[in-house]
């Protein structure tokens, strides 16, 4: 049996040939839940852990250094296909076509960058750079850093909008599609995921979707047609996130069709698989991340912490994260959206020291 290697930073393997091992082992221990085959990895987890794992997942963890090993993340067999698939100038350029984004370009040149708009209005983001990475607004005072990733290729030129929900859909190979939920903070990165309803997983099942008009959402299935049909038709492969969200303009909520396609796993995909493994008996799911601020007492803390709990609420509440790593991952499950938020501020009050994304 061939390992897995968790390559989480995936888009700078991907186009800058780097592989942060600190990020990967960020949340390589996921596929202990999901996964029987060995991890390939060089971090030493404590026994408590793997024994935790153990008796949570029913599966023994095994930890490889040698040997054959494929990437859990997303395949990387043909890098300039997974290039240009997973890059925001695809996107961006699918955008444009359709007319789906006003006042979107590519700016390839430093003939652009004289439209610098001084209140923060638009932004500007690297093609390449992983989730709320390389984003910049648009202004004199970035020009310099601008100029710098100017220089190492094409960027993505985009109004700031003001969001109110993020979403994604995930197109599995054989086209049926999911959607989810996720939570971002105001720098555009992850924090979590939410499933209103992870057994009927449709966009319809979202907690936002009644405040937008039918009219936009029919507008939004026929984009989302379109993306599918393009990615599909270049060739088999992995499946893809359409990364999209909800914003408001003029008063009026409208969603943006496409933000990018990420073309590997997603956080989103890993909460839609422990949803189905791990909540068997509650329909709302959510995958939480959060920083402490004053690491102490680690694994035996975070369980003792987890068990006071436990005992009051008839939620799950799982712990997936050995202690150790730059932040904590929770995985929920409970009856509702209210039942979920009471067990996340019961969460927040008992690590205090660590922040936890509510706004849903």
């Amino acid at each position: 049996m061939s390992g897995i290697r968790c390559n989480a930073d995936y888009e700078s393997e991907l186009f800058h040939g780097l592989s942060s091992t600190a990020v990967n082992q960020s949340i390589e221990f996921l596929t202990f839940f999901l996964d029987p085959r060995p991890l390939f990895t060089s971090k030493k987890y404590s026994t408590d852990y793997l024994e935790y794992v153990e008796k949570v997942s029913g599966m023994k963890p095994t930890l490889v250094t040698t040997g054959a090993w494929e990437n859990w993340w997303g395949p990387l067999t043909d890098p300039e296909l997974e290039k240009h698939l997973n890059s925001k100038l695809t996107s961006t350029q699918l955008n444009t076509d359709h007319g789906w984004c006003g006042n979107t370009r590519i700016l390839s040149g430093p003939a652009g960058l004289g439209d610098f708009r001084p209140d923060g209005s638009v932004i500007v983001k690297s093609p390449s750079g992983m989730s709320g990475q390389k984003i910049l607004p648009f202004n004199l005072e970035n020009k310099r850093e601008i100029e710098n990733l100017l220089s190492q290729g094409p960027l993505v030129v985009e109004p700031l909008l003001q969001r109110t929900h993020d979403f994604s859909h995930y197109v599995f190979p054989d086209s049926h599609h999911i959607a989810y939920q996720n939570i971002v903070n105001g720098r555009f990165q992850y924090k979590g995921t939410v499933f209103t309803d992870h057994r009927r997983p449709q966009v319809e099942n979202l907690s936002f979707y009644s405040e937008v008009t039918e009219g936009r959402w029919s507008e939004f299935t026929v984009a989302l047609k379109t993306i599918k049909d393009f990615y599909h038709r270049q060739g088999p492969g992995p499946g893809f996130s359409v990364d999209s969200f909800i914003y408001r303009e003029a008063g009026e909520l409208e969603i943006r069709y496409l933000s990018e396609v990420n073309r590997r796993k997603t956080m989103g995909l890993v909460c839609y698989l422990l949803s189905q493994r791990y909540a068997t008996e509650h329909p709302f799911t959510m995958l939480v991340l959060s920083k402490s601020h004053k690491k102490k007492g680690g694994l035996p803390f975070l369980r003792q912490q987890l068990s006071k709990l436990l005992q009051t609420t008839s939620a799950r509440v799982l712990l997936l994260s050995p202690g150790d790593t730059r932040f904590e991952l929770f995985f929920i499950s409970a009856e509702d959206k209210l039942s979920a938020l009471r067990v996340l501020r019961e969460l927040g009050d008992l690590l205090p020291d660590s922040e936890f994304p509510v706004q849903l």
